[in-house]
């Protein structure tokens, strides 16, 4: 945490120091002299005058500025010297004061081109679909492995080009140019702001790439082994899990009490700070009983209802209950109400959630769980765009363009919220 505020800390006086260096440099050029060049606010704890500018960094290096000679406009503009900021005219200062802008964006350019010539590709167009909730974008006619090569016409050379090509639109009908298969397809879909006027999403669509559970929590197991917050489990007992459900499915297979997780975990350096090592744990499984609702079919409309499952540590599920007209108080009365109910004949039995009223086939059993909350995730997978030297440029350029976009929308974000 220190390391990341330090570096925090260092990155800004970095910034800050290139904005400042634009106005003063630009103001320079303009033949307006410069009385302080700051790096922070407050008292100095270095400093140094030369050529009539004091430079200085101060104990509060959270900001910055470069004051110049003659700029109090509380005062009148008279006697005034070469060098003063008021001794220009009005285009010369508006040049000075643009300084800082441009050379923030000019570092920008410097930090991004650096990045890119070193190897660093964006998020590629390649997408995954959650095809299990029925999602907008599975309804859609999209797939796995779909590319979205353009947007209305627009070119999407990676996903961050598709989300903001959709955030961004003036329109809710979108025309998707998709590859799959190694063809082309035209796929028509609407996409409606979250609500009106707000950032247009389309649900149910990710990056394509190695998926992961990852740890939300630091978890020590009674038998001494630990999982630390950020870790990301990519497999159970030898078998890949991307999804909770995955995990649930490994964990449930046999009547075992521990498995063996594989997991990443961060061993990054200031040289390489995404680098990661694989680790091979045992952890001991929890047992909790459980209740599945199957062949859960409403009795107004005959509709039939997926599956259920409620955990005996999950009170605010079952205390909702009716059961053949009893109410359910804890797991304890749960499981005396059901073995008394009447069954249907097809061993169903009839049971009550508010108004909605269902006949289902009540199985008790037990689930294996880790018990500890997870967050599905996925590394994504990375775009091959080119590196020649004509490319190095445009591709910065379109990177400045698209963090400006991503800068824009967050903060949009933030004040819709």
């Amino acid at each position: 945490m220190i390391t990341q505020i330090l570096a925090a800390a260092l990155l800004l006086g970095i910034c800050i120091f290139f904005h400042e260096l634009g106005h003063f440099l630009i103001g320079k050029w303009m033949g307006v002299k410069a009385k302080v060049f700051s790096i922070g606010y407050g008292r100095g704890i270095w400093f140094k005058k030369k050529g009539g500018t004091i430079y200085q960094i101060t104990a509060i290096p959270f900001g910055g500025y470069v004051q110049f000679y003659g700029d109090d406009i509380t005062r009148e503009h008279t006697n005034l010297k070469p060098g003063d900021f008021f001794a220009v005219g009005p285009w010369r200062r508006i040049a000075l004061a643009f300084g800082g802008p441009l050379f923030s964006i000019l570092l920008g350019f410097v930090v991004l081109f650096v990045l890119i010539s070193a190897g660093w590709q964006p998020i590629s167009n390649k997408i995954r679909v959650d095809t299990e909730k029925n999602s907008a974008a599975a309804r859609a006619g999209l797939q796995n492995n779909d590319r979205i090569v353009a947007v209305n016409g627009s070119l999407t050379q990676s996903y961050e080009k598709i989300s903001y090509a959709i955030a961004f639109a003036d329109t809710s009908d979108f025309t998707l140019t998709v590859e799959r298969d190694g063809t082309t397809r035209e796929i028509k879909v609407s996409i409606p702001p979250r609500e009106e006027g707000g950032i247009r999403m389309l649900e149910g669509m990710r990056p394509a790439g190695r998926p992961y559970l990852a740890v939300t929590a630091d978890k020590t197991f009674t038998s001494g082994a630990k999982l630390l917050k950020d870790d990301k489990i990519i497999a159970a007992d030898g078998q890949t899990v991307g999804a909770v459900s995955d995990l649930i499915s490994v964990l449930n297979q046999g009547k075992k009490d521990e498995t063996k997780l594989t997991i990443l975990r961060r061993s990054g350096s200031v040289t390489s700070p995404e680098a990661e090592e694989s680790l091979t744990i045992t952890a001991p499984l929890m047992k909790m009983a459980n209740l599945t609702l199957q062949n859960i079919r409403d009795k107004q409309t005959g509709k039939i209802i997926p599956n259920r499952e409620i955990l005996a540590n999950q009170p605010e599920s079952f205390t909702r209950l009716q059961i053949a007209g009893e109410t359910v108080t804890d797991w304890d009365t749960l499981k005396v109400v059901l073995n008394r109910a009447p069954r249907n004949a097809d061993g169903s039995v009839t049971l009550q959630v508010g108004a909605l009223e269902v006949d289902a086939i009540p199985v008790l059993g037990e689930r294996r769980m880790l018990g500890m909350a997870l967050a599905e995730g996925v590394d994504a997978e990375r775009a091959n765009l080119p590196r020649d030297i004509i490319s190095l440029f445009t591709r910065t350029a379109d990177e400045m363009v698209t963090v400006t976009q991503g800068t824009l929308l967050g903060l949009y974000r933030i004040i819709q919220e």
